[in-house]
C-alpha cells in the first residue's frame, strides 16, 4: 500500500472537520485506488446530526476528491465498480469544500460549514482524524 501525501491528507481532514456541522462523512472504497496526491471521501447532507440513516439510498452519498490545492464532486460511487474519478458534469474543482457543495445543497448546510465558532470541537475532530490516519492509505 501507499500512504497519502501528508499535505493532501491534512487538507481533507480539516475540511471534513468543518463539514460535520451540516454533513455526514464516511470513507470511500475509492480512496485506496487513487494516487497518493488525492483523498476521496463520501459526503451526504445531515442537518439533524443523524448517526445512522434509516434510508439506505447510496445516491444520497456523493464522493468528493481532494488534491493539494482543490476539491470537487466526482462521478465515483462506492457501489459502482465502473465509476470514474472524473468531475460530475457541470462541476469544477474549488479551493474549499464549502464552495464545491454550495450549488447542490441547502443554504443552511453550507452556512454551517462556514461557522468556526465551535473551534475546540473542530480541533478535537482534527486530532482524532490525525490519530486514526483514516485518509492516509491508498
Amino acid at each position: 500500500f501507499q500512504i497519502k501525501q501528508k499535505n493532501v491528507e491534512e487538507r481533507a481532514i480539516k475540511e471534513a472537520a468543518t463539514s460535520v456541522n451540516g454533513f455526514a462523512i464516511r470513507s470511500s472504497v475509492w480512496n485506496k485506488t487513487l494516487p497518493s496526491d488525492r483523498v476521496a471521501m463520501n459526503i451526504r447532507l445531515n442537518l439533524e446530526y443523524d448517526r445512522d440513516f434509516f434510508e439506505k439510498d447510496e445516491s444520497d452519498w456523493k464522493t468528493y476528491v481532494w488534491y493539494e490545492n482543490k476539491c470537487g464532486l466526482t462521478k465515483l460511487r462506492d457501489n459502482d465498480p465502473e465509476s470514474k474519478p472524473e468531475l460530475m458534469p457541470g462541476q469544477v474543482n474549488h479551493l474549499w469544500l464549502r464552495i464545491a457543495i454550495k450549488d447542490k445543497n441547502p443554504e443552511e448546510a453550507v452556512e454551517r460549514c462556514a461557522h468556526v465558532t465551535q473551534i475546540y470541537f473542530f480541533e478535537t475532530i482534527i486530532k482524532f482524524l490525525r490519530l486514526l490516519r483514516v485518509m492516509s492509505f491508498c
